[in-house]
């Protein structure tokens, strides 16, 4: 019964150490074929992260662009004195001579630094549009959308018999006049006063806004005004009297209400539009590239009438970006938020929808076919509002000289632009072949690991 226990004994310790043996080669079996897809894993990763070819790419820049035009300038020969007892302040009347379509034509220039000098004849270039939106919906208050005058409404009443001593002509007798002349005199005067109002309350509003209150109140508490003319060397002075038709009552009335309404903001918006990239350049499902922008505009975005989008391109290589022109024909174009082709770049907003305030830029793959070169993208927006637009004129010879503001229409542009860069290098991805013999070396490796795992406890079992 020892011997059959000792036996029995001997068995089932030979069946244990057989159990754990087994066991052991299971584990180890399991832990190399773990680490057989580790390896695998991580080799398919890292081709995948290396890839066939890689791109790079730059911050977008912005850029302006001013649209040209010139006129010379012109002083016309009258000229308005405002006086309040020793206090007196000079205002020119001003005009441009442009050159359209059918021939020159005149347009009135309002100034808008009253101690610089002037030269009649100067040639004028746009340099920007005008940014105040104060002094724009001052303009506007001076013109109608077609272009007639809002300021004379009304007849003035003049007093022509207060001419100072030395008057030329002498002996001048407005009763004694016929009807036409006394009509001339009255109309041209009319003319003159509208002029000084509208130049007056610009510079009035200036001084007020850089705080000259003192200058200011020279435009804006007169009680005289002497209107010259230099080319018949005529002077009349006209005094204030507390009468509605009274021409320096009405005139000092008028620019005050002017220069009030231009310091209430609440009058007016300005719509500056802004181009704003939202997405950074990627490729999407199909290979292609592309960037994502917002269209921002202030509160007052229903005085937007619609968008056009422009898209340039430029190519350079030996780190020099847009050396030449690139044309992006039909391999550059635009989609909305629904992925849908926005046709020839133009968004349009008085259809009774919204307007579409993103987009996206998308370039075709097919069009970056060079390696080593950066291919730039140039997006401009123009958008065409519907509101009063100024536009700044400087010297075109840079001569330090006043600065002056046109008055222009109905309608403007304002424009917004950004670029962005497809940087290409040289092909240093695997090709299709060498993919493929590196995978079947790392299988070939995994199976030898798997061989040997299952070949190492069988020895030890013998």
């Amino acid at each position: 019964m020892e011997k059959i226990y000792m036996e029995d004994s001997s068995s089932s310790q030979s069946s244990q150490s057989s159990q754990s043996s087994s066991k052991d080669y299971k584990r180890q079996f399991k832990i190399s074929v773990i680490l057989s897809f580790v390896v695998a894993f991580f080799a398919i990763y890292s081709l995948i992260a290396c890839g066939i070819s890689q791109v790079s790419y730059a911050a977008p820049t912005d850029g302006e662009s001013v649209p040209e035009e010139t006129f010379d300038f012109g002083i016309n020969n009258i000229s308005v004195v405002l006086s309040n007892g020793s206090v007196t302040k000079n205002v020119p009347i001003y005009y441009g001579v442009f050159n359209g379509e059918n021939g020159t034509y005149t347009r009135s220039i309002f100034c808008i630094e009253p101690e610089a000098d002037t030269i009649a004849g100067k040639s004028y270039t746009a340099s920007v549009q005008e940014s105040d939106a104060a002094l724009l919906y001052l303009l506007s208050l001076f013109y109608n959308e077609d272009g007639t005058d809002k300021l004379l409404t009304g007849d003035y009443t003049f007093d022509f018999s207060n001419t100072t001593p030395g008057y030329i002509p002498a002996g001048f007798d407005y009763n004694s006049l016929s009807s036409e002349e006394k009509l001339r005199y009255t109309n041209n005067f009319r003319k003159y006063f509208d002029s000084f109002i509208k130049q007056s309350a610009i510079w009035a509003y200036l001084y007020k806004l850089d705080g000259n209150d003192a200058e200011a109140a020279k435009l804006l508490n007169f009680n005289k005004v002497t209107t010259f003319d230099a080319s018949s060397a005529e002077q009349f002075v006209f005094d204030y009297v507390n009468n509605a038709d009274n021409a320096v009552y009405k005139a000092k009335l008028k620019i005050n209400e002017l220069v009030t309404a231009a310091l209430n903001p609440n009058n007016y918006a300005s719509v500056d539009v802004n181009l704003v990239e939202t997405e950074s350049l990627s490729k999407n499902d199909d290979g292609n590239y592309q960037v994502g922008y917002r269209i921002e505009v202030p509160s007052n975005a229903s005085s937007i009438e619609g968008y056009k989008i422009n898209l340039s391109g430029t190519k350079g290589k030996d780190n020099v970006i847009g050396v030449v022109a690139d044309d992006l024909g039909s391999d550059a174009w635009i989609v909305d938020e629904n992925g849908n082709v926005i046709e020839d770049g133009i968004i349009s907003c008085n259809t009774g929808s919204s307007c579409t305030s993103n987009f996206t830029v998308v370039v075709s793959k097919d069009h970056i076919t060079q390696t080593d070169t950066y291919y730039t993208v140039g997006v401009e927006l123009v958008a065409t509002v519907n509101g009063l637009y100024g536009r700044r004129y400087v010297a075109t010879d840079g001569s330090n000289l006043q600065k002056v503001v046109s008055v222009g229409g109905s309608k403007y542009t304002s424009s917004n632009s950004k670029s962005f860069s497809i940087v290409t290098t040289e092909d240093t991805g695997m090709t299709t072949a060498q993919t493929i013999y590196f995978i079947g070396l790392v299988v070939l490796l995994c199976g030898i690991g798997i061989v040997y795992a299952n070949a190492k406890p069988a020895e030890s079992k013998q």
